[in-house]
């Protein structure tokens, strides 16, 4: 009887270390953000640091090229991002080159650098909204 829970036990643990893995994809507050075509031992973390605005973690581990993740912002439900201009700026504020596959203005691609680095992604209030007077 007892053995036989250990092995329960056994084949719990090891079903969760295979599905609990590395995070090579997360999901928060409807956006999916994923490396492509990736195996290997870099990790990301996600936060959704404001309404609109996801901050991204790289750590490439031993990772030795440059990493491709794949942003994928919510279009329907309750947290909806709107259709405008969204931006990626590394940790020191640059912007960050992104491509994005054909009109899915959702679906952004952001090559980065296997070295540990942070990245903002958030959406741009139109001209109009941005205005420099008080």
């Amino acid at each position: 009887m007892k053995s036989r829970f250990l092995t329960r036990c056994s084949f719990g643990m090891l079903y969760a270390a295979l599905m609990l893995g590395r995070a090579t994809g997360v999901e928060v507050d409807g956006a999916n953000v994923t490396f492509v075509d990736y195996a290997g031992p870099a990790t990301l973390s996600v936060e959704a640091t404001d309404k609109y605005e996801l901050t991204i973690s790289i750590d490439p581990q031993t990772e030795q090229k440059a990493l491709t993740l794949q942003v994928e912002l919510p279009i329907a439900g309750p947290n909806t991002w709107p259709i405008i201009d969204v931006e990626v700026l590394d940790s020191r504020g640059h912007a960050v080159s992104v491509r994005r596959g054909g009109i899915e203005w959702h679906k952004l691609l952001i090559t980065v650098p296997p070295k540990r680095s942070t990245f903002l992604v958030h959406a741009v209030k139109p001209a109009r909204d941005r205005s420099t007077h008080p």
